[in-house]
């Protein structure tokens, strides 16, 4: 019986400085995200590491709001970054941008749970 209070009102969790919304360039479907490439950017927003000894900000991050097979217009939210590093702000965001590939073709999104296990 833990203290819940963060998971009921995320205002109380801390902020990172910077917020950016990535937004799309064009209208179309989402045909895939380079999961890789975004993993990487955390890792500069500091949210990931890449050795042991590296700090992580549990307030930094890349929040998706768009997946694979959604259909999405020209200046949507695809998703949005969190740091306190300025200086990574441009990179990130291009990073991001570049991750999400928006074409034309209807596409199956990929299978999310293969088996449940009881």
């Amino acid at each position: 019986n833990g203290n819940v209070d963060m998971l009921e009102s995320t205002k109380k969790y801390p902020q990172s400085e910077y917020t950016e919304e990535i937004r799309a360039r064009k209208n179309g479907i989402i045909q895939e995200i380079d999961s890789f490439a975004l993993g990487m950017t955390s890792v500069q927003l500091g949210a990931g590491r890449l050795k042991m000894g590296d700090t992580l900000d549990p307030k930094a991050g890349i929040s998706l709001r768009k997946k694979v097979g959604n259909t999405v217009d020209e200046n949507e939210v695809l998703a949005t970054i969190m740091t306190d590093k300025k200086d990574v702000l441009d990179r990130a965001k291009s990073s991001v941008l570049e991750a999400f590939i928006i074409g034309e073709t209807e596409v199956t999104p990929p299978q999310m749970i293969h088996e449940s296990i009881s």
